[in-house]
């Protein structure tokens, strides 16, 4: 267990200093590679050269038509976005043998790349450009998508690149629903004929483009909308359309539950269920608020409708790359003004460097919001347990507790030492109990402000939680922190008697 712990954790960070677009590309490109080994050992029959001819128009038909499409919406090129966009085409469909079916592959690549730039709502893509690029070439006759990719072969490799996909992300909810949803679906339609359902399962899991299409084509993040709730439905909604057989003719289009098809309107019902509030913010300044932890103060017009511990994704320029979008959780986000906190190491990451150098002014798009990490029921007593940076969704959520919206609230924050410890005189202010532990001891003439406790460098244990909050539970328990922290404890404080933990992890941050 204790290996396996080592190794998530591991993964973890790595995974985090990567963006979510980068990881979706990297998993895309191994899948590419391992497609083409296999042909070259004589389990599939396109040929390499086929293949690797596939590769290169799917590449450069969507690098040239992002490339134009960003200059004429004068908008920075998501060069990492047109990988992945390529990668989703090489899949979606067979290597053209004709003219006329690779026109149809370069223009599904024309038209993804084009509905990033001009079918996009604040931000959000209204829907996913591969899906989009090969349904209205299905409609054009010029080429059809065949989603080769559902291959039994080709499924030893798309499962782990696709759970690997799905934790970076945060979308193994979706996909759950989805997958039993259209698997429910699919033996009810084998029922309902009084067909055999035995080889359901096996035809629905390794036949079809099933497991890709969950991993890699709906948990995509800026076609979904912000809560947990809301992507279970939609995953539920096109988990049943996925395997429910229909044919609709309207005029001379024919719609079906073709995946591409499927997908885009579960893409409709996700941008019904998004906010619609603003997309841009507004630079202002930054500020050191400890050690290597730097806040950053933008200022946002509109009703951003942004709970206190949700997450933003921010667009920020990148040289070389055109664009990252990274995750925060911010310390404040309302009346106008957003301010999130980031660890500034000697060697920040393209990102935050750039974000670091920015100019007051200096716009920078909301790509989405959302997330499950809300504090409970106001008459509920809470427990806050922070490590280091994740100290930083706390602070919005005691904002409230200041006002009296939480009564009873202890905070445990950990440290390395008090130059680590960020916002001690915001925690302070808002009434809560402060327990602050560092690794190091305290210099003998600190001063801390009243309302904090210093207790000690020993580990918030199962044991020390029991004793430094002797009814924790009974309360509202809530962990943020880097990833190992976090694991670490939610394990105590359910060792401690605490039934339910609300966890929220900074990878990369």
């Amino acid at each position: 267990m204790s290996a396996l712990l080592n190794l998530t954790q591991r993964v973890t960070r790595s995974l985090g200093r990567l963006s979510m677009t980068r990881v979706v590309a990297l998993a895309l490109g191994v899948l590419v590679a391992y497609s083409i080994v296999l042909d070259a050992l004589g389990w599939t029959e396109f040929g390499v050269p086929a293949l690797l001819a596939h590769l290169v128009l799917c590449l450069a038909a969507t690098a040239l038509s992002n490339g134009a499409c960003a200059l004429l919406f004068r908008m920075r090129p998501y060069w990492d976005s047109s990988l992945v966009t390529a990668g989703l085409l090489y899949f979606l469909f067979w290597p053209a043998a004709t003219f006329r079916e690779g026109l149809g592959v370069a223009l599904a690549a024309v038209l993804a790349s084009a509905s990033k730039y001009a079918l996009a709502w604040r931000g959000r893509h209204l829907f996913n450009p591969a899906a989009l690029g090969a349904f209205v070439v299905s409609l054009t006759g010029l080429n059809a998508a065949t989603w080769w990719v559902g291959s039994p072969l080709l499924l030893w490799a798309v499962v782990p690149l696709g759970l690997l996909v799905l934790y970076r992300a945060g979308q193994f909810p979706v996909a759950l629903s989805f997958l039993a949803v259209s698997l429910l679906t699919a033996v009810g339609v084998a029922l309902g004929r009084g067909l055999s359902v035995a080889e359901v399962p096996a035809l629905w899991f390794a036949s079809q483009a099933t497991v890709f299409f969950a991993c890699f084509m709906l948990s995509e993040p800026l076609t979904l909308p912000p809560r947990r709730w809301q992507r279970v439905l939609v995953g539920a909604l096109v988990g049943l359309l996925f395997s429910l057989p229909f044919s609709l003719q309207l005029g001379a289009v024919i719609l079906s539950n073709a995946p591409e098809a499927v997908l885009l309107v579960g893409n409709l019902l996700a941008f019904a269920l998004r906010p619609k509030g603003s997309s841009l913010v507004t630079f202002l300044d930054h500020r050191p608020v400890g050690r290597d932890i730097t806040e950053f103060t933008f200022r946002a017009t509109g009703d951003s409708r942004l709970a206190a511990g949700q997450y933003v994704e921010l667009t920020v320029p990148v040289p070389g790359i055109g664009s990252s979008r990274r995750v925060f959780s911010p310390v404040a986000a309302g009346d106008g003004v957003l301010r999130i906190a980031t660890r500034m190491p000697s060697r920040p990451s393209p990102a935050k460097k750039a974000l670091y150098e920015m100019e007051t002014g200096h716009e920078l798009r909301l790509s989405r919001t959302g997330g499950e990490f809300l504090l409970g029921p106001a008459s509920r007593p809470a427990l806050l347990v922070a490590g280091g940076i994740g100290i930083t969704p706390f602070v919005g959520m005691l904002d409230g507790a200041a006002a009296g919206a939480v009564p009873d609230t202890v905070v445990l924050y950990s440290v390395r030492d008090l130059d680590d410890a960020a916002y001690l005189s915001e925690l302070a202010r808002s009434g809560a109990r402060v327990l602050l532990r560092t690794s190091d001891p305290l210099p003998e003439d600190v001063q801390l402000p009243d309302g904090v406790e210093h207790v000690g460098s020993e580990r918030f244990t199962a044991a020390r939680i029991a004793e430094l909050v002797p009814d924790a539970a009974g309360r509202h328990a809530m962990v943020s922190g880097a990833p190992e922290f976090v694991a670490t404890l939610r394990r105590a404080l359910r060792s401690a008697g605490v039934r339910r933990v609300r966890s929220d992890s900074f990878l990369g941050y």
